[in-house]
């Protein structure tokens, strides 16, 4: 049997592709019929995968179709895009919290509101892109919800008197395991042992997964961090380093927010030093 020459699978294996994302295509349109975002991310991505493909007959009536939907989705999607932002601002706003940014990113507070209309959702992130949360349908309804409730959970978490006293003994915990009595630690070493530190009797006296029923990750202790502001535990006092550029490339540093309108500082590690007097 003669070999199929390269051109031939080429094109076969991008006639398979285009038949896959086009039936893709079409579900979501029918799906999404009042929903002119979800419509033109499709439509975008559609085009984006035809404009490798090869010219001719197919090719041309195929962006025929993809300019004429464009065309009818351009108006609805503008209004769409105003419509959302000025839900999510009014509804926010009656929930006391702030909103800075434009379509398809804000602001609110620490948190962080990327639209992604070619995946039908929001993801929500803590600070600008620091630490992920979770993701949230693509409604100013939804989001207006959420964001007040995520908020909520990590100030009935917060434990202002408590934290000190956790946080000096997650970091001599820290320099305990590296063999050392006084330094930096890594922020992200600190995160498992002041979450330790956090949960209650049950599992001290009996440690299991069952006893461990304090949730606490990156985004409380950076919550915690930045309530408290200055950490001062038995004369000694919280020191944190700043992170360099090169540092924040990397998931160790942690996002502590400095105000209420999502700026921020990003620390790679913590110290304790005795008090001066």
């Amino acid at each position: 049997m003669a070999e199929i020459p390269n051109e031939v699978t080429r094109h076969l294996k991008a006639l398979k592709g285009a038949a896959k994302d086009l039936d893709a295509l079409l579900r979501i349109l029918r799906k999404a019929a009042d929903a002119p975002m979800l419509q033109d991310a499709a439509v975008r991505a559609f085009r984006s995968h035809w404009m490798t493909a090869e010219a001719g007959r197919d090719r041309d009536a195929v962006f025929a179709w993809l300019a004429g939907l464009e065309t009818d989705l351009a108006a609805p999607v503008a209004v769409a895009q105003a419509t959302f932002g000025a839900a999510l601002e009014d509804g926010l706003r009656d929930a006391g919290l702030p909103l800075r940014g434009r379509w398809p990113e804000w602001m609110s507070g620490p948190f962080r509101i990327l639209v992604r209309p070619e995946r039908g959702d929001a993801a929500l992130d803590w600070g600008p892109g620091a630490e992920s949360l979770e993701t949230a349908p693509l409604d100013p309804a939804a989001l207006v919800t959420r964001i007040p409730a995520l908020a909520a959970e990590l100030k009935a978490r917060h434990a202002p008197d408590a934290f000190p006293g956790r946080l000096l003994r997650a970091w001599r915990m820290a320099l305990a395991a590296a063999g050392r009595t006084d330094g930096d630690v890594p922020m992200e070493d600190l995160v498992p042992l002041v979450a330790l530190q956090a949960q209650g009797p049950r599992f001290h006296e009996r440690p299991s997964k069952a006893s461990w029923s304090v949730q606490y990750d990156r985004v409380q202790l950076s919550y915690d961090l930045a309530r408290v502001r200055v950490v001062e535990q038995d004369g000694m006092t919280l020191r944190l380093r700043v992170a360099t550029r090169d540092q924040t490339r990397r998931k160790g540093p942690l996002w502590l927010p400095d105000d209420a309108t999502g700026s921020g500082t990003f620390f790679a590690t913590a110290r304790f030093e005795r008090r001066q007097r």
